[in-house]
């Protein structure tokens, strides 16, 4: 047995993974009394007198619990005592299924230690159901592809059932199944092992028998003998839970397409009936049961909770890192999302163990990951999805050093999910301090790359180009355009189909006497036509400012900090309208800072990053505090007076959902951290940050 320790701190809906998905639930859940969970003010506050019972409601928050050692989807998963137990899976090219991507491995994570065990393997599986009694682990069916990587697919079903005995580390084979089942699910009704849905594969994609039964056998019997029902529907890749004497099967994949039905079960009048549909879009919805009450998740990230009166879902929590083809299952620390795909997002496989609880909300998690990049700080960044991308950059910790050496051209994207590097084209200059900006439409997003500091003709200067990066080529174009003068510490951002540049330094070593020009003309550009370059917008800022803190809210762009003509602080603050192209003052943060970034977050702006001068005259220090701005009442408040970082300089922060987002690479190891800042969290009162130590690779 092999340890490593992880310590806390569309398509057409045939090619969507072949609907090979395993949502998997925990164990089965009994009758005995239970406090339930929250619904929100909205919720059916009625209805706990109507069934004769007491809800105590509670409110729930995500957060992330540890790191898979690689990144699967169709994974089978279950709990037992303190542990999950993920089996089998994929981390290959989706829809090109070959033995070699499919997972030989079963995994118990031991949520206490918070470390993994690698258990007996049962071989290559994916899309297995895994069921535990309190004793066992049970699997059930699943799909091996037979055909080598680049060969024709030849994919299985399979009728298996074997229990797993944790005080053995043994596997005992069962009765098989009737007929094989893959993109199934597994449950458990007191001591009946009941399969649903699900199809047998038998070679390619076509190659397939629709199961529209129920299979069961009693496993408290010396001798599992199944039997099998018809169900008034086919589905597969579907969600399945028991609750109070009632199977639940949410949505899945038809014979017709998508569906968002709820069908339930009544598993003792052995009737069936209609349930609330669920949300849209959630395509491999997987379903458990916590505490007492039903749950909901699939690829739009939320998780959706089932009335106390069962007609209908609610919102009740909402994950970091939304996903489909993943597992969903009831734990001792809440409800957890393993594996999967992004849902709604660009990128690999998820590593994140998600937790959705009642407990003390975190108010950041931070991973330390090697880096493939020498740059060290002012690199540009992107994120598209939960595609972080960093290119270019300073090589040097230190903020002053501009020798030819010193500038960076590589360029790496982070899989924010996987976290995993990918190492990308150079960009085409040996560059620092580019403004960065992701324009384009959802389908065909568009990276800008404007401006920034290099060296040229042997001296150091602000750079003008607007470089292009097209994503799904994963290629840099030639200079799209020119601004009208070169410029570096400034502002940008996107508005009515427009890019808007606002402040910066035009710097040139070879203007002995005169290097230091500072613009003030707001510059903008059509992003329909980028090779007309920027133009003149009409209006300025009020005062020169650079090396600011900037960030648009609706038609406003909000400007804090910076400096001014030699090196002064501007010590005002700004906010243009770019509808009117008028200028107003704003009330300004605890602290002036140089350098911050400023970051939309819903109806807010959040503060991060940069230095500050903590008495008149003295050094500039590296700021922790995080601190909002509350547009509506001109109003600034202190959130937080820490950072998960042990290196806080040099940061660049971003919009993740519902959270910020944070990066630096100025750290004295090869290293770089990021982290997500939970402004919620922060605002109740959590203090509470978590980091996340990240193995080198598969173990």
């Amino acid at each position: 047995m092999k340890r490593f320790e992880i310590t806390p701190a569309a398509t057409s809906v045939l090619g969507l993974c072949l609907g090979l998905c395993a949502c998997a639930t925990g164990p089965a859940s009994t009758n005995e009394e239970r406090v339930r969970s929250a619904e929100d003010a909205r919720g059916d506050s009625a209805a706990p007198e109507a069934r004769g019972a007491r809800v105590t409601e509670a409110a729930l928050s995500s957060h992330l619990l540890g790191v898979m050692p690689v990144g699967l989807s169709t994974i089978g998963a279950t709990t037992l005592g303190d542990a999950v137990y993920v089996l089998g899976g994929y981390s290959g090219t989706p829809h090109q299924y070959s033995s070699r991507d499919q997972s030989r491995d079963f995994f118990r994570y031991d949520l206490s230690s918070q470390s993994w065990d690698r258990l007996a393997s049962v071989g290559p599986i994916q899309s297995v159901g895994l069921v535990s009694d309190g004793r066992y682990v049970y699997r059930v069916g699943g799909m091996v592809a037979k055909n080598d990587f680049g060969q024709p697919e030849d994919m299985h079903s399979v009728s298996d059932v074997a229990r797993f005995d944790p005080m053995s580390g043994a596997w005992q084979a069962l009765p098989r199944l009737p007929a094989p089942r893959s993109s199934h699910q597994a449950v458990l009704w007191g001591t009946q092992l009941i399969v649903v849905g699900g199809w047998a594969l038998s070679g390619g994609t076509y190659d397939s028998e629709w199961q529209p039964t129920l299979a069961s056998c009693d496993l408290a019997q010396a001798e599992c003998k199944w039997q099998t029902e018809p169900m008034p529907f086919a589905t597969r890749a579907h969600g399945a839970a028991v609750l109070e004497d009632k199977l639940y099967v949410l949505g899945g994949l038809t014979p017709e397409g998508s569906s968002d039905d709820v069908q339930i079960y009544d598993l003792k009048a052995r009737t069936w009936s209609k349930g609330p549909a669920l949300p849209k879009d959630n395509l491999t919805i997987c379903g458990a049961v916590h505490d007492g009450r039903l749950y909901a998740n699939g690829g739009d990230g939320t998780v959706y909770r089932l009335s106390v009166d069962g007609t209908a879902w609610r919102p009740a929590a909402s994950l970091a890192f939304p996903r489909m083809f993943h597992a969903f299952v009831s734990s001792p620390k809440g409800l957890l999302a393993l594996g999967g795909v992004p849902g709604q997002a660009r990128g690999s496989r998820i590593r994140h163990v998600e937790a959705v609880s009642t407990e003390e909300p975190v108010a950041g998690s931070v991973w330390t990951l090697n880096s493939p990049s020498a740059a060290k700080n002012r690199q540009g960044v992107f994120l598209l999805g939960q595609q972080l991308y960093a290119f270019g950059g300073n090589n040097s910790l230190e903020q002053h050093d501009f020798e030819d050496h010193n500038f960076v051209a590589s360029a790496q994207r982070l899989d924010l999910g996987s976290l995993e590097w990918k190492v990308l084209p150079d960009f085409p200059q040996r560059r620092q301090s580019m403004q960065t900006l992701v324009a384009g439409t959802e389908d065909k997003p568009l990276g800008l790359v404007v401006g920034g500091f290099g060296n040229h003709d042997n001296h150091s200067s602000s750079q003008p180009e607007v470089y292009g990066y097209d994503f799904a080529a994963s290629s840099w174009s030639a200079p799209l355009s020119n601004l009208p003068e070169a410029r570096s510490q400034f502002g940008l951002t996107s508005w009515d189909n427009a890019a808007w540049v606002l402040g910066g330094l035009n710097f040139d070593g070879s203007r002995k006497g005169a290097e230091f020009k500072h613009p003030t003309a707001v510059l903008r550009m059509d992003l329909e036509h980028p090779e007309s370059g920027f133009l003149d917008a009409g209006f300025a800022l009020k005062e020169v400012r650079r090396a600011f803190a900037g960030a648009r809210l609706g038609e406003r762009y909000y400007l804090t900090g910076g400096l001014k003509e030699s090196f002064e602080a501007v010590t005002s603050c700004e906010v243009l309208d770019l509808k009117t192209k008028t200028s107003s003052a704003m009330s300004c943060p605890s602290r002036h800072r140089l350098g911050g970034e400023l970051v939309p977050v819903g109806d807010r702006l959040y503060l991060v990053g940069g230095s500050v001068q903590l008495e008149p005259g003295g050094d500039r220090q590296p700021t922790t505090r995080i601190e909002s701005y509350d547009p509506a009442a001109d109003a600034w408040s202190t959130l937080s007076e820490a950072l998960p970082f042990d290196e806080p300089k040099q940061l660049r922060a971003f919009a993740y959902r519902d959270q910020l987002l944070l990066y630096t690479a100025n750290r004295s190891t090869p290293t770089v951290q990021v982290a997500l800042i939970d402004p919620r969290a922060l605002s109740r009162g959590s203090r509470r940050f978590v980091s996340i130590p990240v193995p080198a690779g598969e173990p």
